[in-house]
């Protein structure tokens, strides 16, 4: 194992996603209940084979009064229902009202899905060319995974998720199929590189250690603070990497090569 590769750019805004579905994403159920019960207003989305189908049950309110806008993946719902005042009635005294009024607003991550038949042509397009927003790590990548996770080969998330963890996705490939990150995923990895700084994570250095455990590439103990200068390099422009990732609203996919 040599090189871990990272891509994303697979989505971000909904037109995006609407334009590549056919060539890089899935359909997903046409009945999907997004959003817990007392949400309001409820949701149902669904896809036909071109197209996202949004429902929005809000009684009582008229449509055009809906604030409806869709930014990175995110379907946003925001209004007001205004209150109805009772009917005069000097017998009746009101004492409690259930239905809901006032503002409302609700921000709903849009159902997405990789498509795993396409990933072998995302990482390796037949003209040679890289994707777009893409990165590799050379031979720092087991070395990093190491730092941030204290375990060779596992860890805890978020920080395993950074380099070897994720979701399979794909057919096998050189080392194994490709690893997948949702946009959340994406988003929590990149908080957290950030809140670990080259410094912080220099700390965790320890040539001999690494040694031991048979951290790729094997040159911790003769080559020292060069390597762990060649290591932190490679971290900072990981740090970029996922932090433009999650502004864009992008999944991650990648793979060792």
């Amino acid at each position: 194992m040599s090189d871990l590769y990272f891509a994303t750019d697979l989505f971000s805004q909904l037109d995006r996603l609407q334009q590549q579905m056919s060539a890089v994403f899935g359909g997903f159920p046409s009945s999907i209940r997004s959003g817990r019960m007392s949400a309001f207003p409820q949701i149902n989305i669904g896809t036909t084979d071109d197209s996202i189908e949004i429902v929005a049950f809000a009684p009582g309110i008229d449509a055009s009064q809906l604030d409806v806008s869709i930014d990175k993946g995110l379907l946003t719902i925001a209004g007001e229902r205004k209150r109805v005042a009772p009917e005069a009635d000097e017998s009746t005294r009101q004492y409690a009202q259930e239905r809901f009024t006032g503002s409302f607003r609700r921000v709903i991550e849009l159902p997405q899905q990789a498509d795993p038949d396409k990933v072998e042509a995302l990482l390796y397009p037949e003209d040679g060319s890289e994707p777009p927003n893409s990165m590799g790590l050379d031979k720092a990548w087991h070395g990093l995974h190491y730092l941030l996770t204290g375990d060779p080969t596992g860890g805890e998330p978020p920080l395993s998720l950074a380099i070897l963890d994720g979701s399979e996705i794909g057919p096998e490939l050189d080392y194994g199929p490709a690893r997948y990150l949702s946009v959340d995923e994406v988003r929590t990895v990149a908080q957290a590189l950030q809140a670990l700084t080259p410094d912080a994570l220099a700390q965790r250095y320890d040539p001999h250690d690494m040694e031991e455990k048979n951290v790729y590439p094997a040159i911790w103990a003769e080559e020292g603070d060069e390597a762990l200068e060649y290591l932190l390099g490679y971290y900072s422009a990981l740090q970029q990497f996922y932090t433009d990732a999650a502004a864009r609203g992008d999944v991650v996919i990648h793979c060792l090569t």
